[in-house]
């Protein structure tokens, strides 16, 4: 019997198909949503009320797989299911705070859940250029806080004081990672697997963990994904998926897959 949580892979555009090692590790469950037009970058209405409606009819997860960064919206999805207040834990090397009004898209989410969901106090960023605060709106910058790449481990001294509830939410977008690490079809980061370590410890010893997500696949056609550069980037990309899966389960869950985090409750 596994010890593993399960995960869940959307199946939005196809990159988990090749990912063999990661679907045969771990307990996964697979939610088909390639079918679905309207959501690529951008989400209309009613491509978000059939993906949404299909992956309610699943169950929950501790950690879902949500493909390319194209599709990081669907954190927002996620976000609006939890009841209680809770922080915001981003790891991207992008805000996602560029707001559209017409439709949700990848790199709008997060402003629109700081607007519209009054059970997300606030965010912490990791792995954002210093620079990305002027993509923030003005009314929304206090409820915002960035840790920088290259000082994450001593602003940890400082995260207990910006903290403002006891849950957090974990969302990762795989390009904060540098390109020796994953390769994504985004601007890239810095920040390195190890460097995310002290973090995830830190607020496995201080608050409490209910739900996380992971984005920044390779988007491939599938024609295309035997093509030895291509298969070189999926590879790299499962590796990383393993690695993050492996540091979160045994940081954050039991042997169960409950969480070990403070007022530690199963999700």
């Amino acid at each position: 019997m596994m010890n593993h949580p399960k995960v869940t892979l959307l199946n939005l555009d196809g990159t988990y198909e090749t990912q063999r090692q990661l679907q045969k590790l771990y307990d996964c469950q697979s939610i088909e949503l390639s079918d679905i037009k309207g959501k690529n970058l951008y989400c209309d209405d009613l491509a978000f009320q059939q993906l949404t409606t299909r992956i309610a009819a699943h169950p929950v997860t501790p950690i879902t797989l949500l493909g390319s960064g194209n599709y990081h919206y669907l954190s927002y999805y996620y976000l609006s299911q939890i009841q209680d207040p809770f922080t915001l834990i981003l790891i991207d090397h992008h805000t996602d705070m560029y707001e559209q009004e017409q439709w949700l898209t990848c790199g709008s989410w997060v402003a629109r859940a700081l607007r519209t969901l009054p059970q997300l106090d606030q965010v912490i960023m990791v792995g954002v250029e210093p620079d990305s605060i002027t993509s923030i709106q003005e009314d929304l910058r206090s409820r915002v806080h960035l840790l920088e790449e290259h000082t994450l481990k001593k602003d940890l001294y400082n995260l207990n004081a910006l903290m403002t509830t006891s849950s957090i939410y974990l969302s990762i977008d795989k390009d904060a990672f540098s390109e020796a690490v994953v390769k994504t079809n985004w601007s890239q980061g810095c920040l390195t697997l190890d460097s995310i370590q002290p973090l995830l410890s830190y607020l496995t010893q201080h608050f409490n963990l209910i739900g996380t997500d992971i984005c920044g696949e390779w988007p491939v056609a599938p024609e295309k994904r035997l093509l030895s550069m291509n298969q070189i980037y999926i590879q790299k990309n499962e590796k990383a998926n393993l690695d993050l899966i492996h540091r979160i389960q045994h940081t954050f869950f039991d042997s169960d897959g409950i969480t070990r985090s403070r007022q530690a409750e199963p999700l």
